[in-house]
């Protein structure tokens, strides 16, 4: 557990670690007064040295890394809890997965005309779909960024002087609130009974599509209208003539969006490291009631409805089987799907919140089987996922969904045999050893804390292989618990406190002299087995003096 994480810098700090330090420390001749050597059983061996190692206390932070100190958070009470967020993951922009994709349409006008002395005008109206049925899509009103509105087609009218404006009053300048029109010259110079063909484009940007169905006959349709304008000539009447109009809107990109835009969907993955377990080789953590908080939180600016499905929601721990549990957000049997607030149409380009709290969920009973390492997650966001083509989606081109989980450990917890490891460097000379009869390391340890710890020391070579070990005695190697106070504050009433003689006489020294690494075995049990809570006052004492006896 990274809260007793002995740190391979900090190693030299440790009770268990620095009595090796009195070897290249031995020319020092102050004894502390606390470190009573006089009391040692008397060996009649040549002179002696006693040397202060260390004095030291350590806090709750002292035992995290300094990249790992970002994971701690206080309580107005001084209740340590342990924050670990997932990144801060988001969704494309709604730009980037709906597109208002290119649209051709065609209609052909026949044209019966009367010969006549004045000039003539003709108004005609076709109406056009923007989405199909089967695309399951609705357009009320979009604004657009950018777009081409174009019209190209052909007429075998062969009148001298002939002019079409098309406009549709669907399509609205937001800044002038003029419609979009579009004019062509129909032109035939004496009359030839040849097709004449046209075109031209306007451009979207600036422009509002807005659709009435009850003006224009129906859901996705876009009207338009026709204003022919015929100047009178001499040219032959050759009717019936026909006008055959084509037309697209390509390009187009949009501001807003209101309608609906069927069914999308991505995921938002990511792993949580629960860094606090790294170095547990096994063992059962149990959770006080509301100690372990699971939150999702959204900030979600796409108006749409979502569900969010946990097709992966799991922890992960290398030691303890079945290594990987899934967690059921509402029970074993129900889905793990859950709705998130969207934006109303009167909302858009605001995110609005969500903050869902699943805490109470089969999280306690995964750490109390296991002490996991990770958090694996991957979340499946549906957009209407019902299919009901009435509602109403509002987006911008910009609109995203952001999504963040959650996992706090409030530090209110039971520890049944939480093993942990750790591995550092060691190196000890060999000149000096040469010189050394034994070595008395004393410890005086004062726990504030209330957590029983087991501890033992292995020397090993380079591929680990065990040459000793630094602890014989199995009554020694227990560190006891600070007493812990009634609830609901659990709260550690006088710290535990014991004195223990560690001798290495020198036969022991030369097995240890080719150690090259040091594995540092701890096991936890909070105090008698029960509910316990850590706080940010809590210290842990150490002071550390050897004896050795010198060879001359």
């Amino acid at each position: 557990m990274d809260v007793l994480k002995l740190k391979k810098m900090r190693f030299k700090r440790s009770f268990l670690l620095l009595f090796t330090f009195a070897i290249l420390l031995f020319s020092c001749s102050k004894i502390m007064d606390d470190l009573d050597f006089n009391k040692f059983a008397q060996i009649d061996w040549s002179p002696e040295y006693a040397i202060p190692l260390v004095y030291s206390e350590f806090a709750i932070k002292d035992f995290f890394s300094e990249e790992n100190q970002k994971f701690i958070k206080t309580d107005d009470n001084g209740l340590i809890s342990l924050v670990y967020q997932s990144k801060n993951l988001s969704s494309d922009r709604a730009e980037g997965y709906f597109f208002l994709d290119d649209r051709h349409f065609e209609h052909t006008f026949p044209l019966l005309i009367f010969p006549s002395v004045n000039p003539d005008t003709i108004t005609m109206e076709f109406s056009f779909t923007f989405y199909s049925s089967s695309e399951s899509k609705r357009i009320d009103s979009v604004f657009f960024k950018a777009g081409a509105f174009s019209i190209f087609g052909k007429t075998n009218l062969n009148k001298e002087k002939a002019s079409m404006k098309l406009t549709s009053p669907d399509i609205i300048n937001v800044q002038t609130n003029d419609q979009l029109s579009i004019d062509l010259v129909l032109d035939n110079p004496g009359g030839q009974q040849d097709w004449v063909n046209f075109s031209a484009n306007e451009s979207l940007k600036d422009y509002k599509l807005s659709i009435d169905p009850l003006l224009s006959g129906g859901k996705n349709r876009i009207r338009v209208i026709s204003q022919l304008v015929i100047q009178p000539d001499s040219n032959p009447d050759l009717s019936p003539y026909e006008i055959e109009i084509n037309g697209d809107m390509t390009n187009m990109e949009y501001l807003d969006f209101y309608g609906y835009i069927g069914y999308y969907d991505f995921n938002l993955v990511d792993t949580v490291e629960i860094s606090v377990f790294n170095n547990s080789l096994g063992g059962a953590v149990g959770f006080g009631h509301d100690a372990l908080l699971f939150v999702v939180e959204t900030y979600n600016e796409v108006g749409v409805p979502i569900t969010i499905e946990a097709q992966t929601l799991q922890v992960y721990s290398p030691f303890t089987a079945p290594y990987y549990k899934d967690i059921y957000l509402f029970g074993q049997s129900q889905p793990n799907m859950f709705e998130i607030l969207s934006p109303t149409p009167a909302e858009i380009g605001k995110s609005v919140y969500t903050r869902l709290d699943f805490s109470n969920t089969n999280f306690p009973e995964v750490f109390l089987s296991m002490a996991p390492r990770k958090l694996y997650y991957d979340f499946k966001a549906n957009i209407n996922l019902s299919g009901d083509t009435t509602l109403q989606n509002v987006l911008q081109d910009t609109s995203k969904l952001r999504f963040q989980t959650t996992l706090e450990l409030k530090l209110y917890f039971e520890i049944a045999k939480l093993s942990i490891q750790d591995t550092v460097d060691f190196e000890m000379s060999t000149a000096t050893l040469s010189t050394i009869d034994y070595l008395i390391c004393r410890v005086n340890a004062y726990n504030g804390f209330p957590l029983n710890a087991g501890l033992q020391i292995y020397f090993t070579d380079s591929k680990y292989n065990i040459l000793d070990s630094l602890i014989y005695d199995n009554d020694i190697r227990i560190i006891e618990g600070g007493k812990v106070g009634l609830p609901p504050k659990l709260k550690v009433e006088k710290p535990s406190h014991k004195t223990t003689d560690i001798v290495l006489y020198d036969s022991r020294l030369e097995r240890i002299i080719n150690a090259e690494k040091l594995i540092i075995k701890a096991e936890l049990s909070t105090t008698n087995g029960d509910l316990a809570k850590i706080y940010d006052d809590y210290a842990f004492k150490i002071k550390v003096g050897a004896k050795t006896g010198i060879n001359l």
